[in-house]
This record gives structure tokens, C-alpha cells and sequence, in this order.
């Protein structure tokens, strides 16, 4: 068949003419979605990466393993490419107003929690790292650097940039170390995002929210700024006397 016939547009009433498959970028990214949904499905039934294999990647997702290795150069390039970028997530920062467009610390971190929450690969893949140890002992070092490198790092980037404004203007105690707040913010977000699921207390739940408030209660100079207005002064004197000595 010469280059004419296989490129001649269809004529009328001619039923028999269907266009040429063309391959490129959206069949690519229906391979993409279909594999990593298979990623998705497996650690979800517990199986973490060291115990993943491309056969097994390939059979749950439908497609051949050599369609597989045409994309990725083996299974850690795969399941690094499935870790998904924190920074694709996340609200983009207004340069002007500060990080994510200027909310306060406290508005910002339960954001940050809620956006992050709404995405279960990302909890997945904090749920694996951040609370399995073994995890990570067992994960190619490959694989723990694109972890750092996609999610850890800007998050870290992120809160610490939250908290270096925060100080910037005095809203935390003097003598506090910002990497060390930092860190501390940085255990509530992860804890919230993998783990919450509300408790129970006296017939009360209580959100991420609430632990927050309690950790911030005692970084923040006055401990008013967790919302920026007043605290009653009888309940402040109130909760001074709980934490005063018997």
C-alpha cells in the first residue's frame, strides 16, 4: 500500500475508512493511570515494594510487561514515578501573601492536612515510609530518595516556611528553634494525614484540629495567635491553674 492510500481522507458514504491508531501521549497516559492504579490496589492489600514485581504490576493492571519496561527501566523507576510530587498538590504559594496565599499558621497546616488527606496514594505512600520502618530497611535507596525528594522535602519546605513567617513577626515564644518547631508541626501533619480517624471522648470527637490548637497553644507567644484574637482571660487563668502543680 503506498503512503496515498494509507493517508487518503474518507470518502463519502465510505464506511469501511477508520483512522490509524496513533500512538503517543494519551495512550501513554492510559498505561500510567492503569499501572499505577495496579500499584495502588496492591499496597492497599498490603503488600509493600520490596515485595511488588513487575509480573505482578502488569497482570493486576492488564497490560504486558514489556509495555512496562518500554516506560519505565525497571521497578524502581515505576514505583518512584508512582510516589506522587507534594508540590502538584498543594495550593501554589502567593508570593505576595505569603504561603498558601497567606492563611495563618494554624489555617494553613489544617489545609495543608485536608488537601493532602484527599489523595489516598499520597497517604499510601506516607502510611509506608513514615510509619513502617521496615519499609523503608527494605525499600532500594533508590525509592527512599524519590520519597524524600517528592514528599518529604517540600513539605518540609512548606511548614518550614510557614513557621519562619510566623517568627518573622513574633507570633512564636522567643528562644524557640524554628527546624525544631518545624519538626514538630511536621509530626502533627503526617500523623493527621495517615492516621486520624476521630476519638471518642465523653461522647465528644475531636479533629486534628483540636491537637493542634494544643501543640500551637504552647508554641505561640501570646497563645492568642492560634486564631489572632483575645483569649477570655478567666479561661487562661483557668488553664494556667490546671498546669500548675499540686
Amino acid at each position: 500500500m503506498n503512503a496515498s492510500a494509507r493517508t487518503r481522507r474518507p470518502q463519502a458514504g465510505d464506511q469501511s475508512w477508520t483512522p490509524a491508531a496513533r500512538p503517543g501521549r494519551p495512550r501513554s497516559e492510559q498505561v500510567e493511570r492503569a499501572v499505577f492504579a495496579a500499584v495502588d490496589l496492591l499496597m492497599a492489600q498490603g503488600m509493600g515494594p520490596a515485595y511488588l514485581t513487575v509480573e505482578r504490576i502488569a497482570a493486576t493492571a492488564g497490560v504486558g510487561k514489556s509495555t512496562i519496561y518500554r516506560r519505565w527501566a525497571g521497578k524502581e523507576a515505576l514505583l518512584a514515578g508512582a510516589i506522587p510530587r507534594v508540590t502538584d498538590l498543594l495550593p501554589p504559594r502567593d508570593g505576595a501573601a505569603g504561603v498558601l496565599g497567606g492563611t495563618g499558621i494554624r489555617d494553613g497546616l489544617v489545609l495543608m492536612a485536608e488537601v493532602l488527606r484527599a489523595h489516598p496514594r499520597l497517604v499510601t505512600w506516607l502510611w509506608l515510609f513514615g510509619a513502617g520502618p521496615e519499609v523503608r530497611r527494605d525499600a532500594p535507596l533508590g525509592l527512599e530518595t524519590a520519597f524524600d525528594e517528592r514528599v518529604t522535602a517540600p513539605l518540609r519546605v512548606v511548614v518550614g516556611s510557614l513557621v519562619g513567617e510566623g517568627m518573622a513577626v513574633g507570633r512564636f515564644r522567643s528562644g524557640l528553634d524554628q527546624d525544631f518547631v518545624s519538626e514538630l508541626l511536621m509530626g502533627w501533619l503526617v500523623m493527621s494525614v495517615v492516621f486520624w480517624r476521630g476519638t471518642s471522648s465523653g461522647g465528644s470527637v475531636r479533629g486534628p484540629g483540636d491537637v493542634l490548637d494544643a501543640v500551637l497553644d504552647g508554641l505561640l507567644d501570646p497563645p492568642a495567635s492560634i486564631h489572632g484574637a483575645p483569649r477570655d482571660a478567666d479561661s487562661a487563668s483557668d488553664r494556667a491553674a490546671v498546669r500548675s502543680p499540686v
